[in-house]
């Protein structure tokens, strides 16, 4: 994996989301960690260390507890929309495997507020 794109934005370290999807994870199948896009207007999406994703083209932003996943395997596994996860483990899976940590300079730190914010989304 190159260097992944990645900006700060009112005190928000961000990185481009590179994934494994959770959806796969979730239902056993294997995935590959893979950039993701806003499926409304299709450029790239970014985890904050605020536990929010954000399209930086449009602006769009929402909490990952609230956001819904859909790709390519899961098109052909049967799911017609994107789907929300009931749990955010399979969140955490993915981002321990995607290689974000180590591949794009976030590091453990970066990691650890992701982390504690979406310990506050479930809690909320």
């Amino acid at each position: 994996m190159s260097t992944v794109n990645s900006f700060v934005k009112d005190n928000v370290e961000y990185y481009q989301l590179y994934i494994a999807c959770p959806i796969c994870l979730r239902e056993g199948r294997p995935s590959v960690p893979a950039y993701w896009h806003h499926s409304l207007d299709g450029y790239d999406m970014y985890i904050g260390d605020n536990g929010y994703y954000y399209c930086k083209e449009c602006g769009y932003t929402a909490p990952i507890i609230e956001w819904a996943y859909i790709c390519a395997d899961c098109k052909k596994n049967g799911h017609e929309k994107a789907v929300k996860l009931d749990d955010l483990k399979h969140v955490g899976e993915a981002l321990a495997i995607s290689g974000m940590v180590n591949s794009t300079g976030a590091g453990l730190k970066w990691l650890a507020r992701v982390t504690n914010a979406l310990i506050q989304q479930c809690e909320e």
